[in-house]
């Protein structure tokens, strides 16, 4: 059984109709277990965090491979002979290379990054529409229980002297 169909037996509400329009009303999100939307939310903010760290590392990398092309064009400028100079040639080749590479991982890990923050977004506002919903619910099902229940009725002074 469906909680709309538990809302429905129990309170008498029906939650596939929209209580203003009447219209058919559609689920926007749905939460099957407690901690869905945590852990939904934990996943992302762990993408997040790796990001984070991907693009650390790739901003580590970048300078470690600048460091090395200087170093590189310091030692073509010093060399003297073609052999040292084709040396220097080719660690400056590989010096450059490893800097786009570094730089290439560093802008997918941002955008990654990125894109694990959109996905928080999402979750968040779909967790905000699932609590209002709920909570929208739940005072349905209050004002459904309230017109709901008999009112008792005092007895009055003397059948209650009467009684006792």
């Amino acid at each position: 059984m469906t909680w709309a169909q538990r809302l429905q037996r129990v309170f008498n509400i029906d939650v596939s109709v929209c209580p203003r329009c009447g219209g058919e009303a559609k689920v926007i999100a749905s939460a099957s277990a407690r901690g869905a939307f945590s852990a939904a939310n934990k996943a992302a903010v762990q993408e997040c965090k790796k990001c984070q760290t991907t693009a650390r590392q790739a901003t580590a990398k970048i300078g470690a491979a600048e460091a090395r092309i200087a170093k590189a064009m310091e030692s073509a400028k010093k060399a003297v002979s073609a052999k040292q100079k084709a040396l220097a040639k080719t660690r400056l080749a590989a010096a450059k290379l490893a800097a786009r590479e570094a730089k290439a991982a560093q802008r997918a890990a941002l955008k990654a990054e990125k894109d694990a923050i959109a996905v928080l977004a999402k979750l968040e506002k779909l967790h905000e529409k699932a609590h209002a919903g709920f909570l929208r619910a739940h005072e349905r099902a209050a004002a459904a229980i309230a017109k709901a229940k008999p009112k008792k009725k005092r007895a009055s002074k003397k059948k209650a002297a009467a009684k006792g």
